[in-house]
């Protein structure tokens, strides 16, 4: 026995270091085959140009160098397309171009392309006899954002730039340019400084705003600061920005940053993240897991509401509009399903705190506390507003057993026929850039990578064209599925029927329904980013600066294809801004003896023009 018990010791540790050995060796081995696989499939496999430029565009950080890659990759990339004569509706063999030639060539079924060479030609000879009254009679009558469907999304979607026809682009900057003419001409005698502005406030009172809405998100969310970057530096930016659940945490902290300040807050340097930075020496899963047994929800509300302040400080929607000139609107839950969800804004909301209108947004059943909004009073005390503007549990039950509660909580913009239409009421809205990062709205609003590489390829392959319907088939059933409840509420309140709260409470898994616009032809911009496997474990994340990065970048990446898009839909809304920003500005340096003698019309609207 005793020598037994000496030499099992020695085995023991004989057995464990030979196991490392082997192991180490096997390790060796297989990294000595991986390298030299990886040499000989590079000496044996090169890619292609394509190719290439493909990885290029993946690894892109800057616009600048996702740009020079799209369009060299446009120049390369060759698609077969049936022809068409100009003159009559002949086919003529098909011919295979690049992305490049496809864009040069203005004949297209995807617009009216004739009525844009005619409105093209009649601009062009206004700008060569410089023609003002014409000018100001055809942009008048006939500035259209969608005229002769130039701004649709399939006319953006052939060139990986995002670029479309040469004409559409002409045509646009022409009208730029006209507007420009007319704003920066000096002639009191022809045209006086208030007919001027009359002029610009009334064409673009017709012509429309756009609004950028940041939907949902949890960490997700972060990706709004990247697509606000994107617009920003591209100098798209629009006046209008809302956001619900964390994409109002976001429309709040970009609202209420100057220009001076904002690029510091989208480099992530000029954000304070000191309120979320983890306590040491704290079990965070039992914590959570006790906060959600004890009061119901699982996330601590004040952390967010220190976040804020420390970031924006105790500011007032008026006084974030009057600070940076950009409108604030945050949606937040009704208390009973028969109430509208409240939008909040300047007009609407003007004492109310920004920072609790947020916390507000964000409060869902189980993830955040049901928070109560904040105002500031005339001697600038905050004061607790006395109707909580969140669903409250009592509130949520009731609504519940009547057949038609919010209680499941809320992310996105719930009944979208309420805020889309208030927008378009107090702001003249008609145009909607959206940012959707909800992780449950994204296999229905970004397609899978397989099935989006079959269905994006451009071509009329049948089985290309079978599949496309077949998913937007699945897209529709699955939205008449969420419309459901709201149609079948009545005849189940009509029967007595309690148990149809399973019902009413849509699931947040299918397709939100379609987005309202003013044109049924003109779908509004949406913006996804594309999420991993990994993304989805760090979904309930405490961001930090690193991660900040990340998610960044996933929205500027997300954004960069669409920016041809959204120049074209607003450059010309965005110029009729700057005019009338222009004018206001020359009229307050103006002597009181020298302004011209203002229109009835434009001294009654003169509160609302000047921005």
């Amino acid at each position: 026995s005793l020598s037994s018990a000496s030499w099992r010791p020695w085995l023991s540790h004989a057995w464990d270091r030979g196991t490392a050995l082997l192991f180490a060796w096997v390790y060796l081995w297989v990294e000595v085959l991986r390298y030299w696989s990886a040499r000989i499939g590079q000496l044996l496999w090169r890619p292609t140009a394509e190719q290439t430029l493909m990885g290029q565009l993946a690894q892109a950080t800057r616009y600048e160098d996702y740009y020079q890659a799209a369009t060299s990759l446009d120049c390369l990339t060759t698609t077969a397309t049936t022809r068409h004569r100009r003159d009559v509706n002949h086919r003529l063999p098909t011919a295979v171009v690049t992305n490049d030639d496809w864009r040069r060539n203005p004949i297209s079924r995807g617009y009216d392309y004739q009525l844009i060479i005619r409105r093209l030609e009649l601009l062009c000879a206004m700008d060569m006899t410089r023609d003002l009254p014409a000018m100001v009679y055809v942009l008048r009558s006939g500035l259209v954002r969608n005229l002769g469907g130039i701004n649709e999304r399939h006319m953006f979607t052939r060139c990986y730039a995002g670029t479309t026809k040469l004409l559409i682009e002409e045509y646009t900057f022409r009208l730029v340019n006209i507007l420009h003419f007319i704003l920066r001409t000096e002639a009191p005698k022809t045209v006086p400084r208030h007919l001027k502005a009359s002029f610009f406030y009334d064409t673009r009172q017709c012509y429309g705003r756009t609004a950028l809405l940041l939907q949902g998100g949890t960490t997700f969310g972060l990706c709004h600061l990247g697509v606000v970057k994107a617009l920003y530096e591209a100098h798209l930016l629009p006046q209008i920005i809302g956001g619900t659940a964390v994409g109002a945490l976001i429309a709040a902290l970009v609202c209420c940053q100057t220009d001076e300040t904002l690029p510091g807050v989208l480099q992530t340097n000029g954000i304070d993240l000191s309120a979320l930075t983890r306590a040491p020496g704290k079990d965070r899963f039992r914590l959570k897991l006790a906060r959600f047994i004890q009061f119901g929800y699982l996330l601590n509300v004040k952390v967010l509401e220190r976040c804020l302040r420390d970031n924006i400080g105790d500011i007032t929607f008026e006084e974030a509009y009057r600070k940076t000139g950009r409108i604030l609107n945050i949606m937040i839950p009704s208390t009973y399903a028969s109430e509208a969800p409240h939008l909040l804004n300047y007009l609407t909301a003007p004492n109310v705190v920004v920072w609790s209108a947020a916390c507000a947004s964000t409060a869902q059943l189980g993830l955040f506390e049901q928070v109560s909004l904040v105002i500031k009073d005339p001697l600038g005390t905050l004061v607790t507003w006395s109707t909580p503007m969140a669903p409250s549990s009592d509130s949520s039950s009731a609504s519940r057993s009547s057949g038609g509660g919010r209680g499941s909580g809320w992310d996105g913009w719930g009944d979208v026929h309420q805020p889309f239409s208030r927008l378009a009421e107090l702001f003249n809205v008609n145009h909607h850039i959206i940012s959707n990062a909800s992780p449950h709205q994204f296999p229905w609003v970004v397609l899978p990578k397989p099935l989006g590489q079959i269905l994006c390829f451009h071509g009329c392959h049948p089985i290309r064209t079978l599949a496309r319907l077949v998913w937007d088939e699945v897209r529709y059933r699955l939205q008449q599925l969420h419309m459901l409840p709201r149609f079948l509420t009545p005849f189940a309140m009509a029967g007595g029927g309690s148990n149809f709260a399973l019902l009413s409470s849509s699931s947040p898994f299918l397709p939100a329904p379609n987005l309202p616009t003013a044109n049924d032809t003109l779908c509004p911009v949406t913006i996804s980013p594309s999420f991993t496997l990994r993304d989805f474990y760090h979904m309930y994340s405490r961001p930090t600066r690193e991660s900040l990065r990340y998610w960044i970048l996933k929205g500027e990446q997300a954004t960069w294809p669409i920016i041809p898009l959204v120049r074209n839909r607003c450059l010309v809304e965005f110029t009729l801004d700057y005019a009338l920003d222009f004018l206001n500005q020359a009229r307050k340096h103006t002597p009181a003896s020298n302004r011209d003698k203002p229109a009835p019309l434009l001294r009654r609207r003169r509160t609302i023009s000047v921005q």
